[in-house]
C-alpha cells in the first residue's frame, strides 16, 4: 500500500487534490525509507515496539483521512468525520515520527556493519554513498522538515475548524 499511495503524489501535482505536491512528497519518501529501508531491511527491528506502532499511527491516520475524503466527494460528511480529520493527526503524526526517528537510530549499526544501501569504491561511476552517513544527517533534519509538514497541518486544521465569521463581524 505505500508503493501505491505515490499516486497520492500524482493526485496534487495534477490539482486533483488541494495538497501540496512537494509537502505529499516529502510525506511519502519519509514513510517509504522507514519502511523499506529501516523497518522491512533490518530483522533485528521487527521486535521493537516502535515497528508495530509506527505502522498503526500510518494506519490510524488513513483509515481516519480516506472516509473522510470519500464523504466529502459525496457531499455527505458529517461535522464529526471532518473534526475527526482534522484533529487525530494531532497525536498520531508525532507519535509516528518519533517511532520512526527511532527505528532509524536503532538501525544505525546495523547499516554501518553491513554496509547496507552503500555505495563504495572504486566502481565505474567513481561514486561513493554511505547510507549510515545519510540516515545520520536525515535523523537531524527530520525534526525541522517534519515540523513543517505539521504546521501545515495545524494551518489548515484551524482554518477548516475555525467558526465562520458572523454577519456582524463581515460588516466591521
Amino acid at each position: 500500500m505505500q508503493m501505491i499511495a505515490f499516486v497520492e503524489i500524482v493526485h496534487a501535482a495534477t490539482g486533483l487534490v488541494p495538497s501540496s505536491p512537494l509537502n505529499t512528497f516529502m510525506q511519502w519518501l519519509g514513510r517509504s525509507n522507514a519502511l523499506y529501508r529501516i523497518a522491512q531491511a533490518i530483522p533485528e527491528l521487527h521486535a521493537n515496539p516502535a515497528a508495530p506502532l509506527m505502522l498503526a499511527c500510518w494506519s490510524l491516520g488513513e483509515v481516519v483521512r480516506y472516509p473522510w475524503y470519500a464523504a466529502t466527494a459525496a457531499n455527505a460528511c458529517p461535522g464529526w468525520l471532518t473534526w475527526l480529520r482534522y484533529s487525530a493527526f494531532i497525536p498520531i503524526y508525532p507519535t509516528g515520527v518519533v517511532t520512526e526517528m527511532v527505528l532509524m537510530y536503532l538501525a544505525l549499526p546495523f547499516i554501518r556493519d553491513r554496509g547496507l544501501f552503500s555505495v563504495f569504491m572504486p566502481n565505474n561511476y567513481n561514486f561513493a554513498f554511505d547510507y549510515a552517513t545519510f540516515i545520520a544527517v536525515v535523523l537531524l533534519l527530520y525534526p525541522y522538515l517534519w515540523w513543517g509538514l505539521y504546521s501545515t497541518l495545524l494551518r489548515q486544521r484551524r482554518k477548516k475548524l475555525s467558526p465562520p465569521p458572523t454577519a456582524a463581524a463581515k460588516t466591521d
